[in-house]
């Protein structure tokens, strides 16, 4: 028997398969297709839901949807939720009706759900009915549980505030057991929000209506998409009282008052007229250009330029201050602004100067407040003799100045007028004969009709080294004996003081002082100086030499500057001021120290201020044994650098030259052989230390040396001197025979370079060895030296003289004929004081036959036959040439000429797998050391690999 669970899954999968195959056909309209599908859906529920009812009993369940709002042209998925579902459910259907209209079907969900958790098959939908869905689903087990049991999607295809009732139809748990209790629910529709902004072109609080309630500008909103509302602005709008708003327009070009819908995110923007209210201002005249301006327009402003107030004040325009500085009285603006404008006025006063004589300046206007300065020349001359004095100011009008300042000022506050008031006067020249002997107060300028007294005094006057008495006055031309004499100024009058010459004044000078004259046979010093009645005769003359008492210095009479001689007569009928000239001599004393040791000839008098060249001392001289060497010149005690020297002859000078006796010891330091010896150092003690270094030819000199004893000893690190030092008494006579023997007792370095260990030779072979040699003094020979076991018994290679301090270089020498592993080199180095020092390769070299062919590496055998280019390349005395032979095989190798002529063959023979090298010496067949060039090698097996290379040959 089929057992119930089985059976109720197979008439579940019949089911199904049978509802798809008739659901799916294209449901236009319901007819005949629909009544088989209710028909036959029926028997299967029938069926379903008697297998359901044998063993489960039902309950009632509560499906709801619910309300919704949506955006239209959103999707918006609608849950449809279930209470507590009894654990009998099976399946459930439903038809759920709407307006397609507003929203329509897009598809189901069961993610997240309680049919998810059941695991149905997928669930059932027919939507072929526009505004009708069918939806239902079964499983093969039962499910429970509450909440959302699937979710439906629809798009929102209605218009603004359109809605639609989702209404439950019909709704089947298990073909209606358990009960199912429907809520149904409602999708509401509402257009997407948009943003809306309000916006002016001015930055003032503008006011604007929105659906008749009033925003401030800027104003931002949001209104459903395609919703109508109505915007409004007002005509005018103040805000200023020097600034008023005019309406223009709107961005959509609608009235002032008008209704928009906007669809998308939109901005309104009011426009307005600016009007500027321009403000002109004047104290004085008549001011033009006021009122309102649209802004950008141009305003025309003007006022007067000048306004008299009668003939003393006026007001002059100055600026217009304000929104704009102008100094011309009309300009015109541009107004983008409220303008305010400020007429600037000027008042001025005029300055009256009057005045009868001069030139008085400073008339005209002022403006008020300001200083004004006036003047008026302080004199004005009639002529040489007369003239006219400034006096005085008298002013006319409030604050003008009175007084006696010829330059003044006074503020210009009121008009003003200033007169000058001018004095009379008359020149008095009074002098005297002759002229400018002496001043009198009262010459110069006196007022007019003033009269005078004028006293001149009767004592004896000195002027200009004359001396006058005086005799009488002369008024105009008119001799008077009044004295004091009376005039009066009632014109321009001349008054002279007549004097007669009583003496005149005699001065006897010299180019130098205290130097004898004679006057009428009378000795005086110079300067000499006295009155000598006018018109008396005196004889004047000086000594022809004039010597001082050190006789170092001496005066020579030259001449008188009147030209008379050296004795002549003078007149005194004017001042005198003879001059006289000597000429000062100094006297120059040359000699030497000691005395008498070189005549000088340029002792003698010179003239003052001459440049004496005294001869050039001689460097040696010599008396009888004794050798004097010059030393300085002392002038006046004071040594003087130079030979020869220049003296100045400011004063008398004593020129010595001194010379000391001259004292050397000296000597040579060489070496046993007398080979000289250079840089030791050699010191001097006794009475004068010193040291100095021997040069290139062994020779050392101490100079400059007194009498006395002393000690040289000569030092050096490297060795000892024979002797080792020396005592030397010197008298009046040098020593120049202090010789020393240098005993050098350090040993050379020495160092064997190559071959110096690891180093593979191939015997008979010609070969170079390296060395490198030093000594603290000089090399004198080396010696080489070959071990071929291993440094037990030596044979020598040969030897070379040399003389270097230091030195590398090659040996060239024939590698023995023999095959040892155990070869050394020693190098053997002799320095001149025959110290020896020798050095051995630090490790030992190896000898091979030409005919060995040797393993290269030791290593792993080689992978395949190969020929390696030879080394070195280019060679000189011989070469390697390296192969690897990856097996055992007979080996031919061959050297070849550039025409192809076999000139050597270096192996014939079988050798191992491995990798090896072959020595070529450069030789041919025959021994013969072939000429340098470019050669080929060739190497072939028996097993017939074949390889050639390329070597070069340099001589």
């Amino acid at each position: 028997m089929v057992p119930p669970l089985v059976f109720f899954r197979i008439i579940l999968k019949l089911g199904r398969d049978f509802f798809y195959s008739i659901t799916n056909e294209n449901l236009e309209e319901e007819g005949w297709k629909m009544k088989r599908f209710k028909f036959v859906y029926g028997v299967w529920l029938v069926l379903l839901f008697s297998v359901i009812s044998i063993s489960r009993g039902f309950s009632q369940i509560l499906v709801s949807i619910p309300d919704t709002t949506v955006t239209v042209g959103d999707t918006v998925v609608i849950p449809l939720t279930v209470s507590e579902l009894p654990d009998s459910i099976f399946s459930y259907q439903f038809t759920l009706i709407y307006e397609n209209e507003v929203v329509q079907y897009l598809g189901f969900d069961i993610s997240q759900t309680i049919s998810e958790q059941w695991s149905p098959l997928q669930p059932f939908v027919n939507d072929q009915v526009p505004g009708r869905i069918l939806v239902g689903d079964y499983g093969l087990q039962q499910f429970s549980g509450s909440g959302t049991l699937i979710k439906l999607s629809f798009l929102a295809v209605g218009g603004h505030q359109d809605s639609t009732e989702m209404h439950f139809e019909q709704f089947l748990f298990n073909s209606g057991n358990p009960e199912a209790v429907v809520n149904d629910g409602k999708i509401a529709l509402v257009a997407p929000l948009i943003g809306v902004h309000f916006r002016s072109n001015i930055n003032d609080s503008v006011k604007i209506q929105i659906d008749y309630v009033q925003k401030i500008l800027p104003f931002d909103t949001t209104w459903f998409a395609g919703t109508q509302h109505v915007i409004g602005a007002e005509k005018a709008q103040v805000f200023h009282s020097d600034t008023r708003y005019v309406f223009e327009k709107w961005s959509d070009d609608g009235d002032t008052v008008h209704t928009v819908a906007a669809e998308s995110d939109t901005i309104f923007q009011c426009d307005f007229l600016t009007y500027f209210y321009v403000d002109v201002q004047s104290e004085f005249g008549s001011p033009s250009g006021e009122g309102w301006y649209l802004s950008g327009s141009d305003a025309v402003i003007a006022v007067d330029s000048l306004i008299s107030f009668g003939d003393t004040t006026r007001a002059l325009f100055s600026e217009w201050d304000g929104t704009i500085a102008n100094n011309n009285p009309s300009f015109s603006i541009n107004v983008t602004n409220p303008v305010v404008e400020t007429a600037n006025w000027q008042v001025q006063h005029f300055l009256a100067v009057v005045s009868d004589y001069g030139n008085p300046v400073g008339a005209g206007w002022y403006n008020a407040g300001d200083s004004a300065y006036f003047h008026v020349d302080s004199i004005s001359d009639v002529s040489t003799t007369e003239r006219f004095v400034f006096s005085s100011w008298v002013a006319t009008g409030t604050d003008g100045y009175s007084g006696s300042e010829a330059n003044s000022f006074v503020v210009m506050n009121h008009p003003v007028t200033e007169s000058a008031i001018w004095q009379h006067e008359f020149y008095l020249q009074i002098s005297s004969v002759p002229d400018s002997l002496l001043l009198f107060d009262k010459n110069g300028w006196n007022p007019a009709d003033s009269v005078l007294q004028i006293i001149a005094p009767e004592d004896l006057l000195w002027k200009e080294k004359i001396k006058y008495q005086f005799d009488h006055w002369t008024l105009d031309g008119v001799i008077s004996d009044e004295n004091p004499v009376t005039v009066r100024m009632d014109s321009a009058r001349v008054l002279l003081a007549i004097y007669r010459t009583d003496s005149v004044l005699v001065t006897i000078s010299g180019n130098f002082d205290n130097l004898p004259v004679y006057i009428d046979d009378v000795r005086y010093l110079l300067p000499y100086q006295e009155f000598w009645q006018y018109q008396s005769e005196h004889t004047i003359g000086v000594d022809s030499v004039v010597a001082e008492e050190d006789s170092g210095t001496r005066f020579l009479f030259a001449n008188w500057d009147d030209g008379g001689e050296r004795y002549h007569q003078l007149r005194a009928d004017s001042v005198l001021n003879p001059i006289v000239q000597f000429q000062r001599q100094f006297y120059l004393s040359v000699t030497t120290k000691p005395v008498n040791l070189w005549d000088f000839y340029q002792s003698g008098w010179y003239d003052d201020g001459d440049s004496v060249k005294i001869s050039e001392a001689p460097e040696i001289i010599l008396q009888n044994t004794d050798t004097l060497r010059f030393e300085n010149w002392l002038v006046d005690g004071i040594a003087v650098a130079g030979n020869p020297i220049f003296i100045f002859m400011d004063s008398s000078h004593s020129a010595v030259a001194q010379y000391d006796y001259w004292l050397t010891i000296s000597g040579l330091i060489s070496d046993r052989r007398g080979v000289p010896v250079a840089d030791v150092f050699v010191r001097l003690t006794g009475d004068c230390v010193d040291s100095v270094f021997s040069n290139e030819n062994g020779f050392f000199c101490f100079y400059e040396l007194a009498a006395g004893t002393y000690v040289v000893s000569p030092q050096a690190d490297w060795g000892f001197f024979e002797p080792d030092e020396r005592e030397i008494i010197l008298s009046t006579a040098s020593d120049e025979n202090i010789n020393f023997v240098a005993i050098d007792t350090v040993k050379p370095f020495a160092e064997v370079v190559f071959p110096n260990g690891g180093e593979k030779f191939y015997a008979g072979d010609v070969d170079t060895l390296r060395w490198k040699a030093s000594d603290n003094r000089k090399v004198d020979s080396l010696c080489f030296d070959i071990s071929l076991d291993n440094g037990l018994h030596w044979q020598n290679l040969g030897g070379t003289k040399v003389g270097f301090t230091e030195s590398t270089g090659d040996f060239v020498w024939q590698v023995p004929d023999s095959a040892i592993e155990t070869g050394l080199i020693k190098l053997t180095v002799i320095d001149l004081d025959s110290n020896v020092n020798e050095d051995v390769s630090d490790a030992s070299f190896r000898i091979i036959r030409h005919s060995d062919v040797e393993d290269a590496t030791g290593k792993e055998l080689p992978a395949q036959f190969q020929l390696g280019q030879n080394y070195p390349n280019p060679f000189n005395n011989s070469t390697v040439i390296p192969f690897q032979l990856p097996q055992s095989d007979h080996i031919i190798v061959e050297i070849y000429n550039f025409r192809g002529q076999r000139i050597a063959k270096i192996i014939d023979g079988n050798l191992q797998a491995g990798s090896h090298e072959i020595r070529w010496n450069g030789c041919d067949e025959r021994g013969n050391v072939v000429s340098s060039g470019i050669y080929f090698y060739r190497i072939k097996s028996a097993k017939g690999k074949v390889a050639t290379r390329k070597l070069l040959l340099m001589k």
